[in-house]
Parts: structure tokens; C-alpha cells; sequence
């Protein structure tokens, strides 16, 4: 018969027992790197499949150095070339129009602003077709920059006139076809015009002799860029 150690645990048993505690700890330490292993991957991976969010497309032009005009009747703002000479228009004996100034710029084109009732909005190119190339976010709705088209006749010469401008409505689909306008948005008997066009005699808000040329030739003209960028800045 095997005799017990009186101390408590033979020499063999306590053997035992430090290989077992021995390989439950190195099971423990097994785990516990494995897991550290794979939370470092998964976090390394997660950061290197994180999306960034792409931001707000901005209207990136500054308009540094540019001129401020602010309506006097309608409560608008818009920025211009200093380049661009404005000249205010004597309203005095035109009962129709409340507001009018002209910007002059060089080649012969003029973009021309003028607040008219709605009864007076003659004197207009014509809207035959329109050509939307931008939009502005208006007062009360969406505005659309369009290049207006007219063929019309000029001392006796037929000829196809372009001009850019700002109107509540992308097409000719409007109630007055008379080119570029929207309505004022102070009084409903009132419309805002903006018309900016080439002509060989500046005479105001009308041109006396537009010049003929193609959609494309008048599209890059870089007066009607910078038109462009102009109704674009316009602002309520």
C-alpha cells in the first residue's frame, strides 16, 4: 500500500500540478494575443476603408476686387468688374421704369439692368429660343441664366442676334415672349430685366445695331463670361 506524504502532496503530484497551471497559462496567453492580433487588424482595416464625405460644391470664383451694386428699388446686390464702367440711367421721364443702370464693358457690349412694369417690357430681344447655361438661387424660386436668341432684320439685313440674361423660366416657355426677365418681387405689376448683348451703337438698354454672330462665336466671348459671373453673383 502506497504511503501518503504527511506534508500534503508527493513530489510527482505537485509536479502535475505546475505543468497543468503551466499549460493553462500558456492557453490564456495564447487567446489573449490572438484577440489583440486581430482587434489591431480589424482597426487598422477600418481606418484605411473609411470614406470620407466629399463636401458642398461652393461657386469657387471670389469675386475679389470686384464692385458692389445694390438695387435701390428691388433690394438685390450683385458684383462687377471694376474694368466695367456703370452708368445710371435718368428714369426722370420714363413713368414704366423704376430703376435702370447700364454696365458698359469693352467690344461693345453692355449687360443692362433696368426694373420695368410689366405693361412696359417691349424693347427686348425676342424669345425665339433659349439656351440655359447656369442657374441662381433667387428670392422666392430658381433663376436660369440663358443665352436668348433673334433673328430679326437690321437696315434691311437679316441678321441673328444672341444675348445673355436672367429669367424665372429655363426655355421660351414664359408669359410675355420677350426675352430675359422675372417677376419683381415687390409688386407683381413690376419685372426685373438683365440683358447683355454686342452691339456696334451702345444706345441704353436697347441696342441700336446688334452685332451678328454665331451661338458659339458668342458663347466665348469672354465679356459674356463675365456676364455670366455676374447675374451669377446676384443675391437677395
Amino acid at each position: 500500500m502506497k504511503k501518503l506524504n504527511n506534508k500534503g502532496f508527493s513530489a510527482i503530484e505537485v509536479i502535475l500540478i505546475l505543468v497543468i497551471i503551466s499549460i493553462v497559462c500558456g492557453v490564456g496567453w495564447y487567446v489573449w494575443n490572438a484577440k489583440k492580433n486581430t482587434d489591431t487588424t480589424y482597426n487598422a482595416t477600418a481606418k484605411a476603408t473609411t470614406v470620407t464625405k466629399p463636401t458642398a460644391k461652393t461657386n469657387a470664383y471670389s469675386y475679389s476686387g470686384w464692385e458692389t451694386y445694390k438695387s435701390t428699388s428691388e433690394g438685390f446686390s450683385f458684383r462687377y468688374p471694376k474694368s466695367w464702367n456703370l452708368v445710371p440711367v435718368d428714369i426722370t421721364n420714363n413713368p414704366q421704369i423704376s430703376e435702370q443702370i447700364v454696365l458698359n464693358a469693352t467690344n461693345d457690349f453692355h449687360l443692362d439692368m433696368d426694373i420695368v412694369k410689366t405693361q412696359g417690357l417691349g424693347g427686348a430681344p425676342t424669345c425665339s429660343a433659349a439656351n440655359n447655361i447656369s442657374s441662381v438661387k433667387g428670392l422666392n424660386s430658381k433663376l436660369y441664366v440663358n443665352i436668348y436668341t433673334e433673328v430679326g432684320t437690321t437696315n434691311n439685313n437679316k441678321l441673328t442676334h444672341y444675348a445673355i440674361g436672367l429669367s424665372k423660366w429655363a426655355d421660351c416657355n414664359q408669359p410675355l415672349k420677350i426675352g430675359p426677365y422675372y417677376p419683381a418681387s415687390k409688386t407683381t405689376s413690376q419685372a426685373v430685366r438683365f440683358i447683355g448683348e454686342f452691339s456696334k451703337t451702345n444706345c441704353g438698354p436697347v441696342a441700336c445695331e446688334p452685332t451678328s454672330m454665331t451661338l458659339d462665336e458668342f458663347k466665348s466671348k469672354d465679356q459674356v463670361k463675365t456676364a455670366e459671373l455676374i447675374l451669377q453673383s446676384l443675391s437677395y
